[in-house]
């Protein structure tokens, strides 16, 4: 390699290590091919390798990335990836360049709390153990968050049940 030939690095170091904020920073972690798009928010450190894409806040005023992974889950952004991500067989293809296409909606503060909010109790409950009453939870918080999710982008929430079919 270049730099071991010029002697900037040794043998066994990493020829152009990445940053290390985004392995212990606030971040979206999503696999790159998978049957339906999942994303999971997450502040604790994690080393991941390139299957996995990781969404990473460019400043504080945006959109929180635990309402942006709300949304990323939602019945919409879950069609929007199925319209326009790539099929590989049964599995749809999440590269950076689609996340990146991704149209995000307009600002509605009150609105990016309460998605915030649902996100982090959907994201808190734990699957060790699941019930009956757990499941039944979960699917309440998704739909609540769907709703939400539809006014945010000015859609009628009753679109969801077309888009579930």
């Amino acid at each position: 390699r270049r730099e071991t030939c010029n002697g900037t690095l040794k043998w066994w170091q990493p020829q152009w290590p990445r940053d290390e904020r985004i392995f212990n920073g606030s971040r979206i972690l999503s696999v790159q091919m998978g049957r339906v798009p999942q994303f999971v928010w997450t502040d604790r450190p994690a080393y991941v390798g390139f299957s996995l894409n990781l969404i990473l806040s460019r400043n504080s005023d945006g959109l929180s990335l635990v309402a942006l992974t709300g949304l990323l889950n939602s019945t919409l952004a879950r069609h929007w990836f199925s319209m326009f991500g790539k099929r590989r067989g049964t599995n749809i293809e999440l590269n950076g360049g689609l996340l990146k296409r991704f149209p995000l909606p307009n600002r509605n503060c009150d609105l990016e709390k309460r998605i915030h909010r649902l996100t982090k109790q959907r994201h808190a409950v734990d699957p060790a153990g699941i019930t009956e009453s757990k499941i039944r939870s979960v699917e309440k918080l998704e739909r609540h968050i769907d709703r939400l999710v539809c006014r945010l982008y000015g859609i009628d929430p009753d679109v969801l049940t077309e888009l579930k079919r």
